[in-house]
């Protein structure tokens, strides 16, 4: 619901159907093995550039892929792809940005190969060390204590950086993403 207002800011959009997000998500490794193919034995990681720009995949609801997409097949299908971006993406210049309500391994059971890992208000201690990773909350990453009236305060853990961080997102009301879509639309996937 939050992204449709937007969409068009997006070069590729998938909803709920499995078939079309299977779809979508074949479509991005295909990108990112074409552009491996081009680029081996040139350089070793990717400096976006506009002639190779950073490739961004967004998963608004984690679970709706992972968990609860409705078709078996499909659904490994989903995770194997995001797999695979996940383990080659970041290189290449495709970086997956997911995000989830639940932070169980069932919803998320690809979450130590996310590089940076983000958690908002959260219920519990153990919900904080599931979503940032094992001591976080020891660290003081204390994300069930950020009170309602914070909206956006957040906790975010680095791979390699053994300290969480506390950060607060701004806000961007739905009249202006409405309109940085209709300005700055996203040109049209390669053929």
């Amino acid at each position: 619901m939050e992204a449709e207002q937007g969409s068009s800011l997006y070069t590729r959009y998938a909803r709920e159907e499995p078939g079309e997000i299977v779809d979508l998500l074949t479509a991005v490794v295909d990108a990112m093995s074409d552009r491996k193919s081009a680029l081996r034995g040139r350089v070793r990681t990717v400096d976006p550039t506009a002639e190779i720009p950073l490739e961004l995949l967004i998963v608004d609801e984690l679970a709706a892929v992972t968990k609860y997409l409705g078709d078996k097949r499909a659904q490994q299908e989903a995770e194997r792809l995001l797999g695979i971006l996940l383990t080659q993406g970041r290189a290449l210049g495709f970086v997956s940005w997911a995000f989830a309500q639940e932070p169980t391994k069932e919803i998320v059971p690809m979450r130590s190969l996310f590089p940076y890992r983000i958690a908002l208000r959260l219920d519990s201690s153990s919900q904080v060390n599931m979503t940032l990773g094992e001591s976080a909350w020891e660290l003081g990453a204390r994300a069930e204590t950020i009170p309602r009236a914070l909206p956006g305060v957040a906790y975010v853990t680095e791979d390699g950086v053994r300290e969480p961080s506390r950060v607060r997102a701004g806000y961007t009301p739905d009249a202006e993403i409405r309109r940085v879509a209709e300005v700055y639309p996203a040109p049209p996937a390669a053929a």
